[in-house]
């Protein structure tokens, strides 16, 4: 008996949100104030940037072309690759 499948690739598109809850006593030990963070980080200062995305976060996704279709699919069968 032979090994019998169909195989589909899609390729889709995903909005993937991260969110990153920032301990505000933390904040302030680190950098003296929230507002002193914000205006580093806002101007892309290396340790405001690391203080945030070397930490934990949630992640929020939404594959939209599942959802909505309009995705492409590649599709290999078995009976294909021995031809």
């Amino acid at each position: 008996m032979s090994d019998l499948w169909v195989n589909d690739t899609e390729y889709h598109q995903v909005h993937l949100r991260k969110t990153y809850q920032l301990d505000e006593a933390d904040v302030i030990e680190t950098f003296g104030s929230v507002e002193e963070f914000q205006k580093l980080f806002d101007e892309g200062d290396d340790e405001a940037q690391s203080y945030v995305y070397d930490g934990d976060y949630e992640t929020d996704e939404w594959w939209w072309t599942a959802d909505k279709g309009g995705y492409d699919v590649d599709t290999e069968t078995s009976w294909e690759e021995n031809e």
